[in-house]
């Protein structure tokens, strides 16, 4: 398999030809995104989180209820990581579909807390879990 830095990435990316970098990309060990999802994970304080990205930083300040879309390719992982919280922090994460295992990650409240999602065509199954947290 060949190896990408995220130079060499950034540099397809700034010439312009994003559709060559999409397609690369997409046929890189399950990648699935757009070239924005370049870089630095975004930071998501509420609502969706967006099923395309890697990687998801969540901020958990009180009560926060993220919500996650149907994926679309079978393979498609997604991981969403608590980087901040505050204030009594209870974060919980609640895919569209699931693989009828769960419901929810619930009580996502430790800086570090991660949870990976998988796509299985249907729904979202659990792949790894990282720190304290509850399924429900």
């Amino acid at each position: 398999m060949s190896r990408f830095t995220n130079q060499n990435l950034r540099s397809i990316y700034n010439t312009g030809n994003r559709d060559k970098l999409r397609d690369t990309l997409n046929a890189v060990d399950g990648f699935v995104g757009d070239a924005a999802s370049i870089g630095v994970p975004p930071v998501v304080t509420s609502g969706a989180i967006d099923p395309l990205r890697k990687v998801t930083r969540l901020s958990v300040t009180g009560t926060t209820a993220f919500t996650l879309a149907d994926g679309t390719i079978p393979g498609q992982r997604v991981v969403a990581r608590v980087s901040v919280s505050a204030s009594t922090p209870n974060g919980s994460v609640t895919p569209a579909h699931t693989d009828g295992t769960y419901t929810s990650v619930n009580t996502m409240s430790v800086v570090g807390t991660s949870v990976e999602l998988i796509w299985n065509g249907t729904g979202w199954a659990l792949g790894f879990v990282s720190g304290t947290l509850t399924i429900t």
